[in-house]
C-alpha cells in the first residue's frame, strides 16, 4: 500500500498549486460522482478518486499524503519513509496532531488579540499582532467554488485554452466564480 500512496503522492505534488491540475483532477472527480465540498482537500478527493479506499481509511491515508508534504519528504522516498516512520497510521496521526496544535493555537490568538483591543481602546496605539509559524499545510490557495455557467465554460476548455474568471468573495470568506468565459 505504501507504493500505491506514493503514486497518489506524485500526482498530488504535481497538482497542487496548479489550477489546470486541480481541475482535472475536479473534473474526473466529478464523472465518477465523487462529491466536491469545501472540506474537501486535494489529497482527500485524490485518494478516493484513485485508490478508493474504505470510507475511514480515506482521511487517513490523505492525512499522510499532508504530512509528507508538510515535512517535504520527496515523492521517490514516500514509501521507504512510510516504512520507516512507522507506517500511514502513524503519519497520519502525526499530521492531525499537528493540525490540531495549529487550530489551538490560532484560538489562542484570537482570544490575545481580543484582550488586546479591550486595552488599546482609546490609547490611539496600534495593537501589537502576533504572527503565526508558516505552514505549508494550510496551502496557499484559497477555496473557490463555481457556478454551473462558470463550471461548464472551464469544463469545456481544453487543454491550452485559456479561461477568463470573474470571482468574489462571498459573505462567508470563501470565492466564488461568478463569471468564466474562453478566451481566444
Amino acid at each position: 500500500m505504501h507504493h500505491k500512496l506514493q503514486t497518489v503522492y506524485v500526482i498530488y505534488a504535481l497538482a497542487a498549486g496548479n489550477p489546470k491540475r486541480e481541475a482535472l483532477v475536479q473534473r474526473r472527480c466529478d464523472a465518477t460522482g465523487i462529491a466536491a465540498t469545501r472540506a474537501s482537500h486535494l489529497t482527500i478527493r485524490l485518494v478516493k478518486l484513485l485508490l478508493r479506499p474504505a470510507d475511514k481509511t480515506v482521511y487517513q491515508y490523505a492525512a499522510a499524503l499532508r504530512y509528507a508534504a508538510l515535512k517535504k519528504i520527496t515523492v521517490n522516498d514516500l514509501a521507504s519513509a512510510l516504512e520507516q516512520g512507522g507506517g500511514i497510521a502513524k503519519f497520519a496521526e502525526r499530521f492531525w496532531q499537528k493540525a490540531s496544535k495549529l487550530s489551538s493555537d490560532a484560538a489562542d490568538d484570537s482570544e490575545d488579540n481580543d484582550d488586546a483591543s479591550d486595552e488599546a481602546s482609546g490609547s490611539g496605539k496600534h495593537r501589537r499582532s502576533k504572527r503565526r509559524p508558516y505552514d505549508p499545510s494550510g496551502e496557499a490557495v484559497p477555496e473557490v467554488e463555481w457556478n454551473t455557467k462558470a463550471r461548464a465554460v472551464y469544463a469545456e476548455a481544453t487543454n491550452g485554452d485559456r479561461v477568463k474568471q470573474v470571482s468574489e468573495k462571498g459573505p462567508d470568506g470563501h470565492w466564488v466564480v461568478i463569471k468564466a468565459r474562453l478566451l481566444s
